[in-house]
């Protein structure tokens, strides 16, 4: 990244129960999206600490001016994030929209496998990009 960039910030927090029991040692995986479908790889290889939350990483994102003037254009980048750890079914957000300027927190709650009867399974959800975080 360079200094001309616009940038936004990003923190997961992972738990399971409702957030009342934080997930230590998840790992998330951030790619940023591509307008034509799909995502341009891997960014960032992030890890959860004692309290489930990463470390807030910088992601390029579109100048927040552009939500200043009528248009189509959407002042925002978005992003996905696919969360792992041991014992929970692995979550897949897709649209987490991520602003200039502004450091976003996504809760991500992890389903433990026994709970949900053992089968593979993933868990996709579709943020769409609309409204962000």
């Amino acid at each position: 990244m360079t200094d001309n960039e616009n940038i936004g910030y990003l923190r997961i927090r992972a738990s399971s129960g409702s957030a009342a029991f934080p997930v230590d040692g998840a790992v998330v995986l951030v790619s940023r999206e591509n307008p034509d479908g799909g995502d341009t790889g891997v960014i960032y290889s992030l890890r959860t600490d004692s309290s489930g939350i990463t470390a807030a990483v910088p992601l390029e994102t579109k100048a927040k001016s552009l939500s200043e003037s009528p248009g189509n254009v959407k002042p925002y980048t978005t992003y996905s994030v696919l969360v792992n750890a041991d014992g929970y079914y692995p979550v897949n957000i897709s649209g987490v929209s991520v602003f200039e300027g502004i450091t976003a927190t996504l809760p991500v709650n992890l389903i433990p496998v026994d709970y949900a009867g053992g089968s593979s399974r993933q868990i996709d959800i579709n943020r769409d990009g609309e409204g962000g975080l």
